[in-house]
């Protein structure tokens, strides 16, 4: 029996299949092109060296809004590193990113008085601070984000002086800078579908899902789009509670986790239905570090990362751990690290997720 190869690095030893083949996290060897070719399609093939970017944030007691960019290396456990800053602290934003840029959108800060309408964005492979992108149409925060490889969409939010709550969805081309443009609308749910309070968003390639948040209670809604065209999100199914803030979300191309709380439950990405149960955060699910809200997700398709986060419960109330997941398999996250600073209603980013393969 071959094993084939599913993490880990591969070594100059040519390895001849023999008989049947079966998934490993270990396997060594030589891969012809077309096996890598298939076993990517497969969401079997991860970008090594993937880098994860952690963007703005807060605390409170004192209230304080963070610039803070920081870095992971996806494939590899750690503690995050200083990448740069966004142009002013910012939290409740939203992102998306392609193999090369990332992009934060929206979201609150202090100096700019409230919600603000800047996307802003970094080269992932360079460290340094982020540039100006373009703008989005209205004042907007608590929106959520997702992605292919060449274009960015984030749906819902609240915006405006009244805080008032929305239902639309826009897009922009990642690799040009400029605003943002009309997609469709949230439509699943009261009021015509509009949402807001951190709905957690995965994607493949050909979808985006957006799941939980506010829709004038909290909603336990699955919605998805189709990244590639415009129109109107459709009904997928649903959490397994209702949710109505800081649930988030990580893919591979195959499937999304949504965590929220102690909670961790999936779906497959190109079907539709109900979630699944996944597992347990770090610690249990009794611990207090589990049942955090606002966390920031990312992957590079075999890994996925759920970092920060407020801890219901915790002394501190705000977190500095990152952990992580196997997303083909099932089961309770592991220890990777910690950020460079506690917070939460934060963004996430990275090369290789489940909307790159």
């Amino acid at each position: 029996m071959s094993e084939r190869y599913q993490g880990g690095f591969i070594t100059a030893t040519v390895v001849n299949p023999d008989g049947e083949i079966a998934d490993s996290a270990t396997a060594t060897g030589v891969w012809t092109l077309p096996e890598q070719f298939t076993f990517n399609k497969a969401g079997l093939w991860p970008k090594i060296n993937a880098r994860g970017l952690f963007m703005g944030g807060n605390i409170e007691s004192p209230f304080t809004y963070y610039d803070i960019i920081d870095s992971i290396t996806i494939a590899s456990a750690g503690n995050a590193a200083d990448f740069g800053d966004l142009h002013v602290g910012t939290r409740r934003n939203a992102s998306c990113s392609s193999q090369t840029r990332a992009v934060s959108i929206g979201g609150f800060t202090v100096t700019d008085g409230g919600q603000i309408n800047v996307m802003e964005y970094v080269t992932i492979a360079t460290a340094g601070n982020a540039t100006d992108f373009g703008d989005i149409s209205t004042l907007r925060a608590y929106s959520t984000g997702v992605s292919s490889k060449t274009r960015g969409v984030y749906a819902g939010g609240t915006g405006g002086q009244q805080g008032s709550v929305g239902n639309e969805i826009e897009y922009i081309t990642i690799a040009s800078t400029g605003d943002a443009t009309d997609f469709g609308d949230l439509t699943v749910g009261q009021d015509n579908g509009k949402r807001s309070q951190g709905m957690g968003g995965a994607q493949s390639p050909v979808r985006g899902l957006f799941g939980g948040g506010d829709d004038g209670s909290s909603c336990d809604i699955i919605e998805y789009i189709t990244i590639a065209s415009t129109g109107n999100g459709v009904d997928f199914g649903n959490l397994s509670e209702a949710h109505g803030e800081g649930v988030t979300g990580t893919s591979s191309n195959l499937r999304a986790i949504f965590k929220h709380d102690d909670l961790m439950e999936y779906v497959t990405i190109a079907s539709t239905g109900n979630v699944t149960d996944f597992g347990d955060p770090l610690g249990g699910a009794s611990s207090s570090t589990s049942r955090a809200r606002h966390m920031a997700g990312l992957s590079n398709n075999l890994k996925g990362i759920f970092a920060g986060g407020e801890g219901q419960g915790n002394t501190s109330g705000f977190l500095n751990v990152i952990e992580f997941v196997t997303i083909a398999t099932t089961g309770d996250t592991a220890d990777f690290g910690d950020l460079t600073q506690a917070r939460n209603s934060f963004a996430g980013a990275s090369q290789g997720h489940g909307g790159h393969q």
